[in-house]
């Protein structure tokens, strides 16, 4: 996966599971992997998000939005369930706003 992952490190950073997380010109970082569901950009600040699914074998999936630039979730959605079991997908993603950038 790609995205912006790691503050202070410019441009996108691409990581693999159990391998580790690159820069832009391929040196491995001394950071966390994030995980390699879906991607999203919650928090307003152009950094990147991944959707979660729950420990499938004991909780439901909700499709929680964790920040690995703050090592929290920004959302643990109550009352909902989210598809494909452990990578708790949303079943719709939308820009309902628009871009918040380009307000002037």
């Amino acid at each position: 996966m790609t995205g912006d992952a790691v503050p202070g490190v410019p441009c996108l950073q691409c990581w693999i599971n159990n391998v580790g997380i690159y820069d832009c010109n391929g040196r491995l970082l001394d950071a966390a992997v994030l995980g390699t569901n879906m991607s999203i950009r919650w928090s307003g600040d152009l950094t990147t998000q991944i959707t979660d699914g729950a420990n499938f074998l004991l909780q439901k999936a909700t499709g929680a939005i964790c920040d690995p630039s703050q090592s929290r979730f920004l959302l643990k959605p109550q009352g909902t369930l989210a598809n494909n079991g452990t990578k708790g997908n949303p079943c719709l993603v939308a820009d309902l706003f628009g871009d918040f950038r380009n307000r002037g």
